[in-house]
C-alpha cells in the first residue's frame, strides 16, 4: 500500500488538536475540516469522564448524523493509539458507545437549545416547548398581547398608550413595528437590558443618554433622506421655503426646511397634497406666489418628494423632553 503524503498543513492540524486552546479553522470545501473536527472530538473523548461533557454543533441533522458515524467508526474500526485509548475508556466506564451513539453530543443548534430548555426545572421551563423556523405567528401573537395590556390595570399601560400615540393610534401599525423589532431582537435586546439597568440606577443620565441618542439618529436619517435630492431639487425646495416665509425666518439649514415643508405639504394620511389653500399659509392666497410654488413642486418627482417628507414627518421632535419620552 502506498504511503499517503504528509499534508502541507500537517503542523497546523496537529496544533488544532490541542484541547487547551481554541481555534478557528478556515479552509475550502473538501480540505478536511470535518476530519479535523472529528479528530479533535476524539482527543477530548480520551480525556473526559463522560461523553456528554463534549458538545459539537452542526447546522443540519444530516451533518450531525454523518459526523457521529465517523466518530464511532474511528473508535471501533481503527487501531490508532487514540482509538485504543477510547475503547479502553469505553469499557472501563461502561459508556457502550457502539450501541449508544446518542451519548455523543453531536447535534444541531436547534436540538441543543431544545435540550437546554428541557433540562430546566419544571417551574421555570416552558411546558410542551416546540421549535419553529416560522416564528412570525408567534411574534404577532406576542405583539397583540402587549397591545391588549393597555386595557387592564397594567404598569405598562401608560407606555403602550404613548407608543400608540406615536403610531397615530394605528394598532395594526404598532403590531407591525413590534413584529419587526422581535425579528431583530439580537440587535437591540442587550442594549435594552443595559439601558433598563441605567434607568434604574441613574434616571437623569439615562434620560440624557436617550435624548442624545435619538438626536443623533434623527440627524443621521435627515442627512440620508436629504441626500436623495440633487443640487437643483434642493435649491428648488429652498426657494419654495423662501417664497412661503420670506425674510420672516432666519436662514434654516436644509434639514429644518424639510421638517417644516413636511408639516405643510402632507395630508393627515401622510400623502402629498393635491391642492394648497390659504388655511395652510397666507401666501397661498397670493396668486403669483402660489403659482410659482406649485410649478416648482411639480418639477420634483412626486413619489420621491412624498417618500422623503413622510420619513421626515415620522421622526421624533428635535427637543425631546421628559413629558414626550415618558421617562
Amino acid at each position: 500500500m502506498l504511503k499517503q503524503p504528509t499534508p502541507a498543513d500537517f503542523g497546523a492540524r496537529q496544533r488544532a488538536l490541542d484541547t487547551n486552546r481554541s481555534f478557528v479553522v478556515s479552509a475550502p470545501a473538501g480540505s478536511g475540516k470535518t476530519s479535523l473536527l472529528v479528530d479533535r472530538f476524539l482527543t477530548l473523548l480520551a480525556k473526559v469522564e463522560e461523553p456528554e461533557e463534549i458538545v459539537a454543533i452542526t447546522f443540519t441533522r444530516k451533518a450531525a448524523s454523518e459526523m457521529r458515524e465517523r466518530v464511532i467508526t474511528k473508535i471501533f474500526d481503527e487501531d490508532s493509539a487514540i482509538a485504543i485509548s477510547i475503547q479502553d475508556r469505553d469499557g472501563r466506564r461502561n459508556w457502550n458507545l457502539r450501541n449508544q451513539g446518542h451519548r455523543l453530543k453531536i447535534q444541531t443548534i436547534d436540538s441543543f437549545a431544545a435540550e437546554l430548555l428541557r433540562s430546566m426545572p419544571i417551574q421555570e421551563s416552558i411546558i410542551g416547548i416546540q421549535l419553529t423556523d416560522q416564528p412570525d405567528i408567534l411574534y404577532k401573537e406576542a405583539a397583540e398581547l402587549l397591545i391588549e395590556r393597555l386595557y387592564g390595570d397594567d404598569p405598562l399601560s401608560d407606555f403602550i398608550l404613548q407608543f400608540l400615540y406615536l403610531c397615530d393610534n394605528n394598532a395594526d401599525q404598532a403590531v407591525r413595528l413590534l413584529i419587526n423589532m422581535l425579528e431583530k431582537r439580537d440587535q437591540w435586546l442587550p442594549m435594552a437590558a443595559s439601558l433598563t439597568l441605567g434607568a434604574t440606577q441613574e434616571p437623569s443620565k439615562f434620560r440624557d443618554s436617550i435624548r442624545d441618542s435619538v438626536g443623533k439618529l434623527r440627524d443621521t436619517i435627515l442627512t440620508e433622506v436629504a441626500g436623495l435630492f440633487n443640487f437643483d431639487e434642493e435649491t428648488s425646495l429652498q426657494h419654495v421655503y423662501s417664497l412661503l416665509f420670506g425674510e420672516s425666518r432666519r436662514n434654516p439649514d436644509f434639514h429644518q426646511i424639510l421638517v417644516e415643508l413636511s408639516e405643510m405639504f402632507l395630508t393627515k394620511q401622510k400623502t402629498l397634497r393635491k391642492s394648497y389653500g390659504k388655511n395652510l399659509h397666507p401666501n397661498f392666497a397670493l396668486r403669483e406666489k402660489k403659482k410659482a410654488i406649485v410649478e416648482i413642486i411639480t418639477q420634483i418627482e412626486a413619489s420621491k418628494l412624498e417618500t422623503v417628507l413622510r420619513i421626515v414627518a415620522s421622526l421624533p421632535l428635535n427637543n425631546i423632553d421628559q413629558e414626550t419620552t415618558g421617562l
